[in-house]
């Protein structure tokens, strides 16, 4: 049996031929590239075009080396809520359906003792010599 997986990096370089490849019937014939995948397939198609829309599946698919699958179908989900279809964003979103919160929380003025002035460069022309 082939393992879609295990082309994944040949794929990285020609992403048109996982449009027909049989690891990748037989992956949808396992269940292992489900409704999910081609959903976020389709977006990315569309939306980046058939080349760069398919190699946005494959990094995420890439992301199942390092998670679980069904938190990487997790993260597409919560990824197309906000049509991206970039990986990394996959994958942040992968890790927030662990644990809601890991959402950042943002204090208004919290950051406050960090503000300073903007460095000013009035004095510069004194330094080239500029009249």
């Amino acid at each position: 049996m082939l393992v879609l997986d295990h082309y994944l990096e040949t794929l990285t370089h020609k992403p048109g031929e996982l449009s027909g490849a049989t690891a990748l019937a037989s992956a949808r014939a396992t269940g292992r590239f489900g409704n999910a995948h081609e959903e976020f397939w389709a977006g990315a198609r569309r939306h980046l075009g058939d080349r760069a829309g398919t190699r946005a599946l494959i990094d995420v698919l890439l992301l199942e080396r390092t998670m679980s699958a069904s938190l990487v179908v997790e993260g597409m989900a919560r990824a197309l809520r906000f049509h991206s279809y970039d990986a990394a964003i996959v994958a942040i979103e992968a890790r927030r359906s662990l644990d809601e919160a890991l959402r950042p929380v943002v204090v208004q003025g919290a950051l406050a003792h960090f503000d300073r002035a903007l460095p000013s460069i009035a004095h510069y022309d004194s330094l080239t010599g500029a009249p």
